[in-house]
């Protein structure tokens, strides 16, 4: 990645298939950054650095399976769009009440993951996917996101009754994702009636 810190202006960068790749030190001076894939970098461990992209705005972070410090990620306050997906050792997301900003968040297939006891301190979130997090069992404080338009809890299959009824006090919820889930029959038919759109 060497040379990629002279390329001062650049706003979007794709990291795709770098298996060499152990850290992102050059791209840390990249402060016009707002938009950054890291897809299937398999031997990336070091996210340190990551907070001084102050402007970033959407990150996205895929199969970054040897990756276990995601502290630096909870200080990039500027970000609307999140993605961490497959990335098995995401266990703590309690640094993420610092990111009020979120207004899309998606954890796909992170097993590891068991509680997001903070979700409900998200006001502006309009989209949250945890799909495929088979051991999830809490999302704290889901009724308080007033703003949600689309629910994916795909394959949550951990998730009590309790999770699912809150469902219904969710005013603005138009798309809900439930298939491979243990979702009451009670909440279906209510989100029927709402005219919620359910997959």
């Amino acid at each position: 990645l060497s040379g990629l810190e002279t390329l001062k202006g650049l706003e979007e960068l794709s990291l795709e298939g770098c298996g060499e790749i152990m850290s992102f030190d050059p791209i840390w001076s990249l402060h016009h950054l707002r938009v950054l894939y890291v897809s299937e970098c398999g031997n990336l461990e070091d996210l340190s650095g990551l907070q001084c992209l102050t402007g970033l705005e959407e990150l996205y972070l895929h199969g970054c399976r040897k990756c276990t410090n995601f502290g630096p990620i909870w200080n990039l306050r500027n970000v609307c769009v999140l993605e961490l997906s497959c990335c098995e050792n995401l266990e703590d997301l309690s640094g993420l009440q610092c990111l009020t900003g979120l207004e899309e968040l998606y954890l796909i297939g992170c097993e590891e993951i068991t509680t997001i006891g903070v979700v409900g301190n998200l006001r502006n979130l309009k989209c949250l996917s945890t799909c495929w997090c088979a051991n999830l069992k809490e999302l704290g404080g889901l009724e308080r996101l007033v703003n949600l338009e689309k629910l994916d809890l795909s394959g949550c299959c951990g998730l009590s009754s309790s999770v699912f009824m809150e469902l219904m006090s969710l005013p603005k919820l138009q798309w809900f994702y439930g298939f491979g889930s243990r979702v009451p029959d009670i909440v279906l038919e209510e989100l029927k009636r709402r005219d919620v759109h359910i997959f």
